[in-house]
């Protein structure tokens, strides 16, 4: 399966980490080949792609791609993502991410964009903690 529908999106990595995510031993990231001119995502470390970065400056590391399975660790108990039948995409539909705590929905092309956009707002409302965020994904013992 294509690693591009197992992630998050490079805008919602940025922000889960302007909320102050862990960018640290994590699976994936988002970065910039400056060779290629495009976006892409790296398996390598953040410390192995910034010694790369620092060698030869071809890439900029932008955030983690956190992936679906990384995102349902960090959602609170009774959260639950599937696939819905939308208008638009006919039988494959869209993804929704809802928690029966709080009674959202969150829509999104994939599984992990569904399961993003809800970690997001519940970080933007105050209603999960980062650190117990960040706990929840054993960056924090």
């Amino acid at each position: 399966m294509n690693i591009l529908k197992q992630v998050c999106t490079r805008e919602q990595g940025e922000k889960l980490k302007a909320l102050g995510l862990s960018q640290n031993g994590h699976l994936f990231s988002w970065v910039y080949d400056k060779l290629n001119v495009k976006w892409d995502i790296s398996s390598l470390c953040v410390e192995e792609l910034g010694i790369i970065a620092a060698t030869n400056g071809a890439i900029n590391i932008s955030s983690q791609a956190f992936t679906v399975a990384e995102l349902g660790e960090m959602l609170p108990y009774g959260s639950s993502s599937k696939r819905g039948l939308g208008s638009k995409r006919g039988l494959g539909g869209i993804w929704n991410a809802t928690t029966i705590v709080w009674e959202h929905q969150f829509n999104g092309e994939t599984e992990a964009e569904a399961r993003a956009a809800l970690l997001i707002f519940l970080l933007e409302n105050g209603k999960q903690d980062v650190k117990y965020t960040n706990k929840r994904l054993g960056v924090i013992k």
